[in-house]
């Protein structure tokens, strides 16, 4: 399947972009001792952005992430709740260095961790949702575009698996079947009114 053009213009959040992770997801993540250093890298730029303002956080190590994110609820609604219009530029720069390794792969990621390449794509599309960011990154860009096809194509053979299942299900011929036998009990009921009309 092709992919979506690179180069494509700023591109809003929709509601389900903004929830990347379930609760179920960020403990997953939480639990990874230890995680990869993709994955270190990855919650290194979540803590930047989360960061407010023009401040750049002093510690973006592991430990620091897992501090914020201890709350699983609250860290969940601070992603959601997040505009990429707040962003300083300046932060886009801060970034800049992470973005030739494979942590913002997240197609690459997902080998390791599944939740951890969500986080990814949640941290990417702010970069392409923001007024500046689609001049910065197209490599960021190109990595959304390859995660977003396998996507598509992982939910396309998760949807041809079902369908023997839904065949199997599916009882073609009983409706027929029992059609003939309601058919066959009203016949008869009609003859035994034409032999009562007779004996009377």
């Amino acid at each position: 399947a092709a992919l979506p053009d690179p180069d494509m213009g700023q591109r809003p959040l929709t509601a389900s972009m903004r929830k990347p992770l379930q609760f179920a997801e960020v403990a997953a993540l939480r639990g990874l001792n230890p995680p990869s250093e993709s994955v270190v890298v990855v919650a290194a730029a979540v803590l930047i952005l989360l960061t407010p303002g023009n401040r750049i956080p002093d510690d973006v190590r592991w430990g620091a992430f897992m501090e914020v994110s201890e709350d699983v609820l609250s860290f969940m609604s601070r992603l959601e709740s997040f505009e990429p219009a707040s962003v300083p530029k300046f932060k886009f720069r801060a970034l800049k260095r992470f973005l030739n390794r494979d942590a913002f792969n997240p197609t690459l990621l997902a080998e390791n961790s599944r939740p951890a390449a969500k986080l990814c794509t949640w941290l990417l599309r702010i970069m392409v949702a923001h007024p500046d960011g689609a001049g910065f990154f197209k490599e960021v860009r190109q990595a959304l575009a390859e995660w977003e096809a396998a996507e598509r194509e992982r939910g396309a053979d998760e949807t041809e698996g079902q369908n023997p299942m839904m065949q199997d299900a599916t009882p073609n011929a009983t409706p027929a079947a029992g059609a003939k036998r309601k058919k066959g009990k009203k016949k008869k009921k009609k003859k035994g009114d034409e032999e009562d009309e007779a004996a009377a």
